[in-house]
Parts: structure tokens; C-alpha cells; sequence
């Protein structure tokens, strides 16, 4: 494969006891239903996109709002962490849909939320490597 060519991987970050539980799902992960915010699971899961040659990893981030956002921040925090270490490159998929239904949020732009979101990749340091 030419190494003009970049791989890339979206990595949904937030999967937590509560998801598992309200989401249904036909299959379970190779790891059992685990929690996204767990370093050890994080760890692991980037050094398997590193070893499958995958070259950035892109994260959808949910909107503050959110009850997955807490999990989210944590994976994402883990996760470039160890990517740094890796030398590998991510980016972000900014998703403005909070579910379930939040009719405060709704009234809020979708263009003011992703503004929140990307504040908020900046005031994490998330970008730094963009």
C-alpha cells in the first residue's frame, strides 16, 4: 500500500454499564460489555489500531449535555494520551444530537453546539496534533 495513503478509524468512546444496559445489541464486544473511561481498555484498544496499521483515529464527540459526555471525556483524555505515545494522529466527529430526547437542548443551535464542543477540544489541549 503507497504511504500516501492514510488509514483512519472512528472510535465511539462512549460505552458504559449504563449504555450496555439501555442500548440494544445483537453482538458483544471480544472484551465483554466494558467501559470506555477504563485506562487499562483504552490502552489496549490503541495499541491494537496501531498494530492494524491504522494511522489516526477519528472521535465522536457527544455534546455536553449529553449522559454519555462524562465517559466520552475520559476515553478521549485516555485515548490521545496513549496515541501520543504511539505517534498516532486523531480528529473529531462533533455529533450536536443528544439522545434521548432534551427539549432545552433542542432549542439550541446545532452550530452553537459544535462551537461549544470545539471550546471545549481546545480547552482540553485536544488539539494540539490535529
Amino acid at each position: 500500500m503507497s504511504k500516501d495513503i492514510k488509514i483512519g478509524v472512528y472510535y465511539f468512546s462512549w460505552y458504559n454499564e449504563k449504555h450496555w444496559s439501555l442500548t440494544p445489541h445483537k453482538h458483544t464486544p471480544y472484551i465483554g460489555e466494558y467501559d470506555s473511561a477504563d485506562p487499562k481498555t483504552t490502552e489496549w484498544q490503541m495499541e491494537l489500531i496501531k498494530e492494524s496499521g491504522i494511522d489516526y483515529v477519528i472521535f465522536d464527540l457527544v455534546p455536553t449535555t449529553d449522559w454519555t459526555f462524562e465517559t466520552m471525556q475520559a476515553s478521549v483524555e485516555n485515548a490521545i494520551k496513549e496515541l501520543k505515545k504511539l505517534g498516532l494522529s486523531w480528529s473529531f466527529l462533533i455529533d450536536t444530537h443528544v439522545g434521548p430526547p432534551n427539549v432545552l437542548r433542542e432549542k439550541q443551535s446545532k452550530l452553537g453546539a459544535m462551537g461549544e464542543l470545539i471550546r471545549y477540544i481546545e480547552s482540553r489541549g485536544w488539539d494540539e496534533g490535529l
